[in-house]
């Protein structure tokens, strides 16, 4: 057909001269109708591939970071930010005098962590050991303290009397610590009224406080001493001190022996020789140069020839092994905490230099649970950036899903094509790029193609030739002898970006309607024949 301007010719019958092989421009109408626009094409088979698009983000499973230490003097640097290296190529070297002493300050605390930890293994035996000695006195003084509560039942007039004058000092002193460690034997309270008994008697102040202080060291109390007098009852008070001391120290002993911070010097010692062997890996590295170790692209550089690497951020306030081993003696009470500022500061590293590797470039996308099941590991897959295509591999599915608000372009072509896809029941997953080159940017968003399946010599008509809704898929299939129209229902199989799968209702060699229009669509629905005229037009329709 022609476009122009001259007046449209009218051809009355429609004659075929031979089998169609390009589309036709046809006109239907329904008595008075106006012309409708159609065009009839052959049914043809051909090779159709169902994909799931998506989009998802460039990472690197495989990311090679070069340690460098405060102080160390780069002496040559042969790469620059963003320059692609091949693998067993130099990168820098250094100046081996500045490697010097490095090794020395990890061995040096590793060897402090060990010391501490045997010594705390040995000390929690000995306090084991020392454990029924402290029994049998205990067993002792409670039998004296027994035949000593006799003779001062005769002096409980005069106590209650001296009760009294309890000074108001008393419930200054600080029993709290005290009365943790004879928890179960004493409550503060009766801790509290027994010191009370003594200041009522005249102990000072600083006697009492030295005496809470020193409760949980000494074995022996000479309470006749401290009152300046001498009774069945300061003996009986002398017997009762002793006693609460020795169960403070068992109390003590037991928590010893059970080692309580073994365990935190033990992290501190696996930590400690952790770090020295990483250093040793990474001070050879340095002495030997730096070399790639695969095909990649440098993505961070903080190193300068002729200059002592200074880290970006300041490592003064990190702790060491050293400082952790003087808090712990000293009686620290938050060990977790305290342990874990120091493994998460172990742990952060000097990097001099990244290198991205290229074997391991993937793109971390989410999929609809109603898409889920379409894609397998090992599935064939497309990734597009830049303008480039490159070939990609599904490496791999999560097992849980995860909760998202956001949209993806597949959980959209769900809800387009009546799919049930939930964004809030996205399931992760991974396609391995294969080959990638300077046009693969980690980071940046590239476009998926996953091939789900793929059907050979299948019956295709375009997507536009095919009427869906929700009673089922229709065609429009074109008579040639009787040159009319009729719509008939098919089975819908694959669906590519451009044509539809027919499983059943039509044939290759079948004419159909190509572009059916909503007018069309009405004149078969209302039961009509549908007259399809050939018009050959020169001028403008």
């Amino acid at each position: 057909m022609k476009n122009g301007k001259k007046k449209t010719k009218v051809v009355v019958s429609l004659i075929l001269v031979a089998a169609i092989v390009a589309a036709s421009v046809v006109f239907v109408k329904k008595q008075t109708d106006d012309r409708y626009q159609a065009v009839i094409m052959e049914v043809s088979t051909d090779t159709i591939t169902k994909t799931l698009s998506t989009t998802g983000t460039v990472e690197s499973m495989n990311t090679g970071e070069f340690e460098i230490f405060s102080g160390v003097v780069a002496k040559e640097v042969y790469v620059k930010l963003g320059d692609k290296v091949e693998e067993g190529q130099l990168l820098a070297t250094f100046e081996p005098s500045s490697l010097n002493g490095l090794i020395s300050q990890k061995q040096t605390a590793y060897d402090n962590a060990k010391v501490n930890y045997y010594n705390s293994v040995a000390s929690a035996e000995g306090a084991a050991a020392k454990i029924p000695e402290l029994e049998a006195q205990i067993a002792e003084l409670n039998a004296q303290i027994e035949a000593l509560s006799a003779a001062a039942e005769e002096a409980e007039g005069t106590q209650a009397q001296e009760e009294e004058n309890v000074p108001a000092w008393v419930d200054s002193i600080d029993y709290s610590k005290l009365a943790q460690v004879l928890i179960g034997d004493y409550t503060e309270e009766e801790i509290r009224d027994f010191f009370a008994s003594l200041a009522s008697r005249g102990a000072s102040r600083t006697t009492l406080s030295d005496l809470v202080d020193k409760l949980t060291s000494a074995t022996t109390f000479d309470v006749a001493s401290i009152l300046g007098t001498s009774s069945e009852e300061t003996q009986l008070m002398s017997a009762k001190l002793s006693l609460m001391s020795l169960k403070a120290q068992k109390t003590l002993l037991e928590t010893q022996s059970k080692n309580v911070l073994g365990s935190t010097y033990k992290s501190l010692m696996d930590t400690a020789e952790a770090e020295l062997n990483s250093t040793k890996a990474a001070v050879e590295k340095l002495a030997e140069g730096w070399y790639a170790e695969g095909t990649g692209v440098v993505s961070s550089l903080s190193i300068t020839a002729g200059q002592a690497y200074t880290p970006q951020t300041d490592s003064s306030s990190s702790l060491d092994i050293s400082t952790i081993l003087g808090m712990l003696s000293g009686g620290t009470t938050d060990v977790s905490s305290l342990l874990s500022s120091f493994t998460s500061s172990s742990s952060a590293k000097n990097v001099g230099l990244t290198v991205e590797y290229y074997d391991s470039f993937i793109v971390s996308f989410t999929v609809g649970k109603s898409d889920v099941l379409d894609i397998a590991v090992g599935k064939a897959a497309t990734v597009e950036s830049l303008g480039k295509e490159f070939e990609a591999e599904v490496t791999y599915i999560s097992p849980v899903a995860s909760s998202s608000s956001s949209i993806d372009i597949s959980s959209m072509l769900s809800s387009i094509t009546g799919s049930s896809s939930s964004s809030s029941n996205s399931i992760p997953a991974q396609v391995l790029i294969k080959n990638p080159d300077e046009h693969i940017i980690i980071g940046i968003d590239v476009n998926i193609d996953i091939i789900v399946e793929t059907v050979e010599d299948a019956v295709v008509v375009p997507i536009e030739a095919v009427e869906t809704n929700s009673s089922g898929s229709y065609i429009y299939k074109y008579n040639e002898d009787s040159n009319t129209v009729t719509r008939v229902e098919v089975e819908i199989g694959l669906a590519s970006d451009t044509h539809y799968q027919i499983v059943s209702g039509c044939e290759a060699g079948d004419m159909i309607v190509h572009n059916q229009s909503s007018q069309l669509q009405q004149v078969a629905e209302d039961g009509e024949k549908v007259v399809a005229s050939m018009y050959q037009d020169e001028s403008e329709v």
